[in-house]
């Protein structure tokens, strides 16, 4: 039986020798055959092959991986700002009119996107806001806000006594005059309308007593000594004195003096002065202290005192019912 086996082994050798009559071809020496390779005669079947630890094609830890391909000179490629891959040694893309929003943008609300010369320009907008407090517009009643969004500053009234113009103060009511004076709506009765309140016929006159009287305005002196609707009503028939009315309330000056500061004056619609030792004094237009300071000879117009200040107004139509 061994004579057999060892004839088998012998045949087999010379046939598998024998059987290319080509050039003999060798194995690579980097390649190790053990017992458990499996060869096949598939010449198209992937082989199971070991690589070198330093094997330009080795894989090995995923994490190992660089990013950079290396075939003769090397080419490296970083991504921009905008996501776009460019040349890292080079000049950043060049920016147009067209493409300017996209190139150039800052992401900042406060400036312009701009593209000047095929260079990227940001420059701050205006007015645009960042901070409430950036956004303070004097007005003592009036709540401050940005909208840090939008860039924006915002005004609200506190209330509708509040105002930035006439607009502001309009209530519907016909029988109203709306004004807004120093931020602050004010809102006369119209003279030709019926009042229905005392308090809508006030004069801002501390001397007069201001009544609703069968729905018509009436306006009576207190009956005090020093109040008065107008200077004649202070005369107090001395020749040396002056006679002026200040808010409803009588003072007297004198005529005579060798300096300003002589000429007594507490009537800030008057100015008092020295000249060849008589004291002149001279009232100044459009001031007043109440409403009767106040008077443009037209009965389309509502004659009133705000702040010092005399305000003629364009009566509202009257009321009617047919």
């Amino acid at each position: 039986m061994k004579q057999w086996l060892i004839i088998c082994l012998c045949v087999g050798s010379f046939v598998s020798c024998s059987k290319n009559d080509g050039p003999e071809t060798q194995l690579a020496p980097d390649i190790t055959v053990t017992d458990d390779t499996q060869l096949s005669t598939d010449t198209n079947a992937p082989k199971d092959v070991e690589r070198p630890e330093n094997d330009l094609l080795n894989t090995g830890d995923s994490s190992e991986e660089s990013d950079t391909t290396t075939v003769g000179e090397d080419i490296k490629t970083t991504p921009d700002s905008k996501g776009v891959e460019q040349d890292s040694d080079g000049p950043p893309p060049e920016c147009t009119p067209a493409n300017q929003a996209e190139i150039c943008k800052d992401f900042n609300n406060c400036t312009d996107d701009l593209c000047v010369a095929g260079q990227c320009e940001n420059p701050a907008i205006v007015g645009c806001c960042k901070l409430d407090k950036e956004c303070d517009d004097g007005v003592p009643c009036t709540v401050d806000e940005c909208n840090s969004v939008k860039g924006e500053c915002i005004h609200s009234l506190e209330d509708n006594n509040c105002c930035l113009s006439t607009d502001d103060c309009f209530d519907g009511d016909p029988c109203t005059n709306e004004i807004c004076i120093a931020h602050i709506c004010v809102r006369p009765q119209n003279a030709d309308c019926p009042c229905v309140l005392n308090s809508l016929c006030n004069d801002n006159n501390p001397c007069t007593e201001d009544q609703c009287i069968k729905k018509v305005c009436s306006y009576s002196l207190k009956g005090a000594d020093s109040c008065c609707v107008k200077n004649t009503d202070c005369d107090d028939g001395k020749a040396g004195n002056y006679d002026g009315c200040q808010q409803g309330l009588c003072w007297h000056a004198p005529l005579n003096c060798s300096q300003n500061s002589d000429c007594s004056n507490t009537d800030p619609c008057v100015t008092a002065t020295c000249s060849n030792g008589q004291c002149n004094y001279q009232e100044q237009s459009n001031c007043c202290a109440a409403n009767a300071d106040c008077s443009d000879g037209l009965t389309g117009t509502e004659d009133l005192c705000m702040n010092g200040e005399c305000v003629y107004l364009i009566a509202a139509p009257k009321l009617c019912t047919n």
